[in-house]
Parts: C-alpha cells; structure tokens; sequence
C-alpha cells in the first residue's frame, strides 16, 4: 500500500491548490486575467497563499477567499489604513478560528463594497470614468493654500462614495504615505504626491509594490527627471483603465 507523509501531502497540495485559485481569478476575474497573464497572475496568487497563510488561512477555501479580497481591495489591504476594518479582523484575539476569521471579513468586505462601490459596482465605475476624464492638469491644480485641504476636495470630486467612509486617520495615512513613496522614488513635489495619493485612494495604499499593477512600480523605476516622472505614471495609469471595460462591468472586478 502506497503511503504518502504529512511532508509528501503538503508537496502535493501546494501546486494543486496554486492551480485552484488561479482557476477561480480566472472565472471571477476574466478581465485582470487577461490583461494581467498568465505570469503576473502567478505572481499574485503565490504572494496570495503566502500572505494568507501569514494569517493563518491554509485550506482551499480560505486561500481563495483571501485572495478574492486583494482582487478586490488590493494585494497588501491586510496593511492598508484605508481598509482598518481588515486589520482589526485579522489582529483580533478573540478570533481564534480561521475560518471565522476570513468568513468575518467576507462578510465585513460585502458590506464595505456595498456602501463604495454600490449593488452593481456603478458608483466606482463612475470614478474611473471621470478619473479618465479628467485631465493632468486638472488633476494636480492647486485649488487652495493648503494641500491637504486640495487632496480632499479631489478625492471627493473623483470617488464621494469611498471618502465618505473614511476617517481622518485614513486620509492622513493616505496622504502621509504618499508624500513617503513620491520622496522615495524622486517625485516629492506636490504634483507627484498628488497622483500617487489618488493611485492609492482607487486600487490601494500599496500600488507602489502592489503585483496586480505592475504598470505602477515599473515607471517608478525608470531614471526620469521628477517631472516627467509624475506623467508618465498619470500616462501609464490612463493606458491601463484603457484597457477595462467600464461599461456593464461586475461589481466585483477593479482595475
């Protein structure tokens, strides 16, 4: 009788379940599956399973529904302050079980998009859409003496349902984490803070390092004079949306 250790079964399972989950992205996100292939898929799914079984999360089921929310929030929502209910799941003692954990924030997550994104996704449809069609130029102008102030009034004007729900902490994470990333890759003006802010308030705090948008980290290493820096990254971004289909697209899919 053949017998298979706890070491062959984990060896077995671990490419299997790799395969299961990049059949259900493929399913519930035909769009990102296409335009991000095969590889970069990969790529995401494997930090998936790695980051979820940070958390505890190792059975099919689990993995995939850990790996839907970054789909749907961003790779590295776990960490983002614009997502705290996440953290306060994930971190929460009482919440021994994994399986109430992720079955916690499916929940929590349903209930979060509902209210962002609307019943069909239409209201974050509608964000794209005028964030595509708002010009450069528009985007960065300064509409008052303060920055801060101006980051707000932008935000709300391309996305009031998702800045209605967050909380003066988010937003300064928000804006504190940009000013961090555009110093980091030589874009410290406000333009640049201003682009990488709005990136982050759309797909996630983390966009910089974020595997489902590789656009992002590519043009922030390019060796660009700081200016041209900052549109090229508003360029790459428009190409991108390009490429979704804003109309009749599923709630559930973001670019």
């Amino acid at each position: 009788m053949l017998i298979v250790t706890a070491h062959q079964r984990t060896a077995m399972w671990s490419p299997l379940l790799r395969q299961r989950v990049i059949s259900r992205i493929r399913d519930g996100y035909p769009q990102d599956a296409e335009i991000l292939g095969a590889t970069q898929i990969g790529q995401v799914v494997d930090l998936g399973i790695a980051r979820a079984a940070e958390h505890g999360f190792v059975q099919g089921d689990e993995v995939e529904k850990y790996v839907d929310l970054m789909f749907l929030f961003g790779s590295y929502f776990d960490e983002d302050p614009l997502q705290p209910w996440a953290a306060h799941i994930l971190n929460d003692p009482a919440l021994t079980s994994p399986w109430i954990r992720i079955t916690n924030l499916e929940g929590t997550a349903a209930r979060q998009l509902l209210a962002m994104a609307g019943p069909e996704g239409e209201h974050y449809r509608a964000a794209l859409v005028r964030v595509r069609l708002l010009p450069y130029d528009e985007l960065v102008r300064a509409r008052s003496g303060d920055p801060s102030v101006d980051l707000q009034r932008l935000l709300y004007q391309l996305y009031p349902e998702q800045y209605r729900l967050l909380s003066r902490t988010g937003l300064a994470a928000l804006e504190s984490r940009a000013e961090v990333v555009a110093a980091q890759y030589g874009m410290a003006s406000r333009e640049g803070r201003t682009v990488l802010a709005a990136l982050m308030f759309l797909v996630g705090s983390h966009v910089d390092r974020d595997p489902l948008h590789p656009w992002a980290a590519a043009v922030l290493a390019e060796p660009l004079e700081p200016g041209a820096k900052v549109r090229a990254l508003h360029e790459a971004a428009m190409a991108r949306l390009d490429r979704y289909r804003l109309v009749n697209r599923p709630g559930s899919n973001r670019p």
